[in-house]
């Protein structure tokens, strides 16, 4: 059965991509909200999928992602409303977009880094609280204070600061790729290739993002 499925993912998926891929090339802000949109119902549906089973499974590395997750959904809802065009929050800035996006990436590759380490030592009360409080600061912090360093600059493109850590991010998620590649037998399949095809992206992506100079240009 596993066989049948696997192409029929293979076919959404690339189908889905290249819808996406069409609507970029009509309407970036409308591309990005559905991309976003789709990172942020994943993350949720992670969430839902830890706490449901967690009583039967007993699954502390799940559980630990699930509420690492929707921390990060939090910071990236944030990112897609304040983003360029957007228009539901006051500034226009693409400077705090991007901060967002930076906060929500460093959130969720320390997390699954210290996920294995983490995740048997805290109650998942406090795991949830203490995401939730993350996530709240870090949105305070790039909406209503000066302290997040700046990312871009309008007219000057990405700063030094957002450059540098999109490498420490790509690093920081290849090393948690290698972690979980050790304790490979100690992890579900599915869960295992899941966490690896995400990291894998998700440095790939943040290699792009190294690139822009407009926040709707094509390397974003």
């Amino acid at each position: 059965m596993r066989e049948l499925f696997l192409p029929g993912r293979i076919l959404l998926f690339s189908t889905g991509f290249v819808l996406l891929w069409v609507v970029s090339r009509y309407n970036y802000l409308l591309f990005h909200v559905l991309a976003e949109g789709f990172s942020i119902v994943v993350a949720c549906l992670i969430f839902v999928l830890a706490t449901r089973t967690y009583r039967f499974s007993g699954n502390s590395l799940l559980m630990f992602l699930g509420n690492a997750y929707l921390a990060v959904a939090i910071v990236d809802l944030f990112h897609t409303l304040a983003f360029k065009g957007m228009g539901v929050f006051p500034s226009n800035d693409p400077n705090t977009a991007t901060q967002l996006w930076i906060a929500a990436r460093y959130l969720e590759s320390l997390s699954l880094l210290l996920a294995t380490w983490l995740g048997n030592r805290l109650p998942w009360r406090i795991q949830f609280w203490g995401f939730l409080g993350v996530a709240s600061l870090l949105v305070f912090v790039v909406m209503r204070t000066s302290l997040f360093p700046d990312c871009f600059i309008a007219g000057a493109g990405l700063t030094n600061f957002k450059i540098v850590s999109e490498y420490v991010i790509s690093a920081i998620l290849l090393t948690a790729m290698i972690h979980f590649w050790q304790i490979r037998d100690s992890v579900t399949p599915v869960i295992f290739w899941s966490l690896m095809l995400s990291m894998g992206t998700t440095i790939l992506s943040e290699m792009a993002f190294t690139l822009y100079s407009d926040v709707y240009g094509v390397m974003n």
